[in-house]
């Protein structure tokens, strides 16, 4: 009980640290299409994308960081559904991105702040044409993570294997192995229509209700614990 205790009061002294974060406040660095979602899993799990060669020169670490809670808290909201989906994935993309720009210290740091201040709402974060030196420097860094934490980084070979039988063909752009093309419209994040079977190569439904978040008011939000009668 203690322990629970404690570890709430931290995570309240971290919210309190960086919330609220309006909108507006981060509407112009969503459109640079750093961070995006298009699309899920075949577990319907939400697709993070952070694409670190398209952070200006001028961000800070704040700013990269209050940007990936803004996303995962709009994730929470809008794309997760208690007792169905409740976990989402993240892939970073180091492509362009040179070994003495990447961000080792702010990932490592990304990857703590998400499994500490969001328990068991990461399923798994993929790394993607990352330098060839920087598993070297992820080994020797690592070690500040729990092992929990350091088993849902996976580093992701050029053939994508890793990945391959995860998502439907149509919600992955194609340099990440999938069939959308790349997308240059990034916020509101444009996620794709089912289906969501990892052997669908056809596209998406015609006939998809779109829009359904709209209808998700806070009970479906928070969602609701039940006793099954005996």
């Amino acid at each position: 009980a203690h322990k629970s205790l404690e570890m709430l009061a931290n995570q309240i002294e971290w919210r309190k640290s960086y919330f609220p974060i309006d909108e507006n406040e981060v509407l112009d660095q969503l459109k640079k299409g750093v961070i995006y979602c298009t699309g899920r899993d075949n577990c319907l799990r939400p697709t993070l994308i952070i694409r670190l060669s398209r952070m200006p020169k001028e961000w800070t670490p704040q700013v990269f960081t209050r940007l990936v809670i803004y996303c995962f808290e709009y994730l929470l909201r809008y794309a997760l559904f208690p007792g169905k989906v409740e976990t989402l994935v993240v892939l970073i993309d180091l492509k362009g991105v040179s070994l003495m720009k990447v961000p080792v210290n702010a990932l490592t740091e990304m990857t703590s702040m998400l499994t500490k201040q969001y328990p068991f709402r990461l399923h798994n974060m993929y790394i993607l044409n990352a330098p060839s030196l920087i598993q070297w420097i992820w080994n020797a860094v690592k070690g500040a993570l729990s092992e929990v934490q350091q088993s849902k980084v996976n580093f992701v070979k050029p053939d994508l294997k890793e990945m391959k039988g995860l998502w439907a063909s149509h919600q992955l752009e194609e340099q990440y192995g999938g069939g959308l093309p790349e997308v240059s419209t990034f916020y509101p994040f444009p996620f794709q229509k089912g289906p969501f079977e990892a052997d669908h190569v056809t596209g998406p439904r015609r006939d998809a209700v779109a829009d359904v978040w709209k209808i998700f008011d806070d009970d479906s939000y928070k969602g609701e614990l039940w006793l099954t009668p005996k």
